[in-house]
């Protein structure tokens, strides 16, 4: 939040817009911080997508998880039933585009293997180091060194390369909460 003058400019912010702030340089010691004096704000680049912003909080007494995306606002969410017999997952979500079946999944994972060959590249998205498994149109999925592992499921699907772009945005909106595993 900040105050600005500009009405015009504050009315056309839309979440997912970066921004650029020319402030004094000093940070209050409040909660939550605030500058002491802006001078201007720019947006500096449109988002992709109208978004809503989407926080997920971990409710398993042994797992201290958080995250938070920016979601395109036709897509929908629900909560993964996890653990299944064979599968690692510990908690997470599914990302569904309107008039789909599937999506993309955001999910932590105590353990995790690929039990099939695969491509792996080391990347970095919206600052968080990750290797990408892929089989070129087929499936890919990022797993983070946090535990948490991003994968889109419309696995050998023309919608594979339909979804890329919200697929990307969606990634490059991913903040991570709390990485701290409380079990044994």
């Amino acid at each position: 939040t900040v105050g600005v003058s500009d009405a015009e400019l504050m009315n056309s912010l839309e979440i997912g817009d970066k921004i650029q702030v020319v402030h004094d340089g000093y940070i209050l010691e409040s909660y939550p911080a605030r500058l002491s004096k802006v001078y201007s704000v720019e947006v500096t680049e449109k988002a992709m997508y109208k978004a809503d912003v989407k926080h997920f909080v971990c409710d398993n007494p042994a797992v201290s998880e958080s995250f938070t995306v920016l979601l395109p606002e036709d897509w929908t969410v629900s909560e993964i039933e996890y653990p299944t017999e064979g599968d690692f997952t510990d908690w997470g979500f599914r990302f569904i585009p309107k008039g789909e079946e599937t999506g993309i999944d955001i999910t932590w994972h105590s353990s995790f293997s690929v039990r099939e060959s695969y491509d792996i590249f080391p990347v970095t998205v919206n600052g968080y180091k990750a290797e990408k498994y892929s089989i070129e149109g087929k499936w890919q999925f990022y797993g983070y060194e946090n535990g948490y592992v991003i994968s889109n499921n419309f696995f050998g699907t023309d919608k594979y390369d339909e979804y890329a772009d919200e697929f990307e945005f969606i990634l490059n909106t991913l903040v991570f909460g709390q990485t701290e595993f409380i079990g044994e």
